[in-house]
């Protein structure tokens, strides 16, 4: 749930606070009733700032059989922050009233529920099916090699490249706003970094200016592609339009991204370009150039794709609770991204290695002391699970060192001035060296756990996230299977392995518990806030 805060939102029949909070990102709830007849009124406003016009967030719910499809907050209610109720009469027996959402565009929201008993006629249920063409993105499968990634924009000491060695980093991005006012480092800097990136089994991700010319690029493509130190990964730009959420943002992205793009391929049409590495899914934008009027997800007149990828920054605004509203704000960010990137690829026929990929160019926490809790560790763990279950290429946070690391302003760091790692740091950690192959979507009965896990078949191992944001502890019982689970915090991994075991869990701590193919466990990772450093038990 998000609270806006003291919106004023126009509501001619209910108190205009209660649109001041809403649920967004949900696929069901329930309440228990008496049986009977109850006239159900939901209560909707489009109250968050990134949805600017019609079409931009589209949904249907089914209420207990009734169907009311097609909702576009926006447009039905005339604009923002303005009520729209929609409602239905139904029939409830047996104790539930349901209530299903499903998206088309975006995420589903509701900002207020009212249940009322029906004095009429019991009415008879007609269900409607709840159309399903964009639903909720279904988990992907294949777990990116490239999944853990950083930053680097500034020349960071010997002791920073160490540290930064024994992260998991398997992909870091060379760029930055720096880089597109003139900064761009010289060759001599660049293969330095280069040579870095590659020396810890990391891939080089390297940022071109949106204001280089089309020659510089295919210059620096050249440098590196035809004297066998192969870049393969690629950005044009970063944050050109920060905030900036409209069709002629994307006209300005379009106009810089076909020439450089164009220039880049010639050199080398096998590399990978990502854009445009704006400061947040700005929904009218990416819309705009992924099928939209400033599109640049086709070809070229050599034949070549201008784009292989999208990709995002993002930020959470105005939250300290980083484990929780902080997830939950970036995983809504990576949902649009892989629903429009599905639309995109059906659209163009883009499959296979074709195929339009997705990825998070930077993310942190919003401020230097943020950034130091170990609740914004607890965010990373399930960003990466959500880029792993929406099948993202990448995650990079931003960024290895600056400021001093001294907690405070623009320090975005994962290690400390003492070179220790941060919470954020261990969490990537955890994640990379832990989760390959295929990834499972995982289960749970308890709002404060979150879970997910993967299978990997050539290492013999089953993996299994366990995050606890409440500040109490659980006594967890993990099924490798769908089978049900007893007691107070039931997790189920769909492994396909009947096995099942016990784990407590003390509050504000994430475990990795890693398992063999039959289900034996292998080795146990904790860490909780306080601790200096995961504890890590071998079986």
């Amino acid at each position: 749930m998000v609270n806006r805060g003291a919106i004023v939102v126009t509501s001619p029949t209910y108190d205009p606070r209660l649109f001041q909070t809403e649920h967004y990102s949900m696929t069901a709830c329930g309440y228990a009733v008496p049986n009977g007849a109850y006239d159900v009124n939901l209560l909707f406003a489009e109250t968050y700032a990134g949805i600017t016009g019609a079409g931009q967030r589209v949904f249907s719910v089914n209420v207990e059989g009734t169907a009311i499809n097609n909702i576009d907050v926006f447009a039905q209610a005339g604009g923002a922050n303005k009520a729209l109720v929609k409602s239905a009469t139904v029939n409830v027996t047996d104790g539930q009233l349901s209530l299903t959402f499903a998206a088309t565009v975006n995420n589903p929201e509701i900002n207020g529920i009212e249940i009322l008993s029906h004095s009429g006629p019991i009415p008879t249920p007609t269900p409607t099916p709840v159309p399903t063409p964009t639903p909720t993105p279904a988990p992907s499968g294949a777990i990116s090699n490239l999944l853990v990634g950083n930053n680097v924009w500034m020349n960071p000491s010997g002791a920073v490249w160490a540290v930064s060695g024994n992260a998991g980093l398997k992909i870091i991005r060379i760029g930055g706003n720096a880089y597109d006012g003139g900064g761009f480092p010289d060759f001599g800097t660049l293969d330095g970094w280069v040579a870095n990136i590659k020396g810890m089994g990391a891939t080089p991700m390297i940022q071109i200016s949106k204001s280089a010319s089309p020659a510089f690029a295919a210059s620096v493509v050249n440098h590196y592609n035809q004297n066998n130190n192969r870049v393969t990964y690629w950005n044009i730009g970063n944050e050109t339009q920060c905030n900036n959420n409209s069709e002629g943002a994307a006209a300005a992205v379009a106009g810089y991204v076909r020439p450089i793009a164009s220039a880049m391929k010639a050199a080398d049409p096998t590399i990978k370009i990502f854009v445009p590495d704006e400061c947040d899914w700005q929904g009218v934008m990416y819309n705009s150039l992924l099928g939209g009027s400033n599109d640049i997800s086709g070809k070229d007149a050599n034949g070549h794709y201008y784009i292989d990828g999208v990709s995002f920054h993002r930020y959470p605004q105005g939250i300290s609770d980083y484990a929780t509203a902080g997830a939950n704000d970036i995983i809504a960010r990576i949902i649009q991204a892989k629903t429009r990137v599905d639309y995109v690829n059906q659209l163009r026929g883009r499959t296979g290695a074709d195929a339009i990929q997705w990825g998070i160019g930077e993310f942190n926490a919003a401020s230097g002391a943020g950034v130091c809790s170990f609740g914004n560790g607890q965010m990373f763990a399930q960003v990466y699970g959500a880029i792993m279950k929406y099948g993202g290429i990448y995650g990079e946070t931003w960024s290895m060192f600056e400021s001093g690391g001294n907690c405070g302003g623009t320090d975005f760091s994962f290690v400390n001035a003492d070179m220790s790692p941060r919470s954020s740091y261990w969490h990537m950690q955890m994640v990379s060296q832990n989760f390959s192959g295929s990834y499972l979507d995982g289960t749970k009965n308890l709002a404060g756990i979150r879970t997910y896990g993967s299978i990997d078949t050539a290492k013999g191992q089953i993996s299994v996230m366990l995050v606890n944001v409440d500040a109490g502890g659980h006594a967890c019982t993990i099924r490798l299977n769908g089978d049900p689970v007893a007691g107070e915090c039931q997790v189920n991994i769909p492994a396909g392995v009947a096995k099942s075991f016990a784990q407590s869990i003390t509050g504000q701590t994430t475990m990795v518990l890693v398992f063999d193919l039959q289900g034996n466990l292998k080795k146990t990772i904790r860490y909780a806030n306080g601790m200096g450093a995961p504890a890590v038990t071998n079986f």
